[in-house]
């Protein structure tokens, strides 16, 4: 399902992705109420195909307004990406370092989805301002933009994210929270990243998601 774009795709080839793969998905990625399913890994490059889908109780919502904590801080990506739309109106909100802006804290990061370390301070501070407000159906971002995802309190949405080129080992993440909980830090991790097996689960929870959403299709 590397090249899958729809949800007719998705749902016709969920029972052939393999369990392996799957099994890999992870509910309450990087935020509550997110999940991420994995839908394709290559096994010679790790690129991987992802779907992100938001419940209603995500937090995805504080990322618009910076004057609060954001609960999905801006990052970078290890590899350049595309973005689809699938289910909803979640927001690419793309950044760029600045003289004006918001403060922000830098941090490195290494998804612990796939072994990293996590999140660390870089003992710095970064000022970002925000330069597009992207309501995406498709959209290609290099790895080095720094961007977060914003939906609409108590919305349900769902996009794709398609990794390509790999080029670099450590994401940069940015956020204004003066005591770190965005994604990866320690503290944070009992409700986060969540391994939700059997994979039949999985398959089920992805079809109900979808039902429950046709009108936002």
């Amino acid at each position: 399902m590397k090249d899958v774009s729809s949800i007719t795709e998705i749902l016709a080839g969920l029972r052939d992705i393999p369990d392996a793969t799957l099994n890999m998905s992870r509910r309450n990625c990087h935020v509550k109420g997110l999940y991420s399913i994995v839908l394709h890994k290559d096994e010679d490059t790790g690129q991987l195909t992802r779907m992100f889908m938001a419940e209603p109780r995500h937090t995805l919502h504080m990322n618009l307004n910076v004057m609060n904590s954001m609960s999905l801080g801006i990052h970078s990506h290890l590899y350049d990406i595309d973005l689809i739309r699938l289910v909803g109106n979640p927001i690419n909100l793309i950044y760029q370092e600045s003289e004006t802006g918001i403060v922000t804290r830098e941090y490195s990061f290494e998804s612990l989805v796939t072994g990293g370390r996590g999140a660390r301070y870089e003992n710095k501070q970064s000022i970002l301002r925000l330069v597009e407000y992207d309501q995406f159906r498709i959209s290609s971002l290099s790895s080095d933009i720094l961007h977060t995802i914003y939906v609409p309190e108590s919305q349900r949405a769902c996009w794709i994210v398609k990794e390509g080129l790999k080029v670099s080992t450590t994401n940069r993440l940015f956020n204004n929270m003066e005591n770190m909980e965005c994604i990866g830090h320690e503290t944070f991790l009992p409700h986060l990243y969540v391994k939700d097996n059997p994979s039949n689960f999985i398959r089920s929870f992805v079809r109900e998601f979808f039902d429950s959403t046709r009108n936002l299709h």
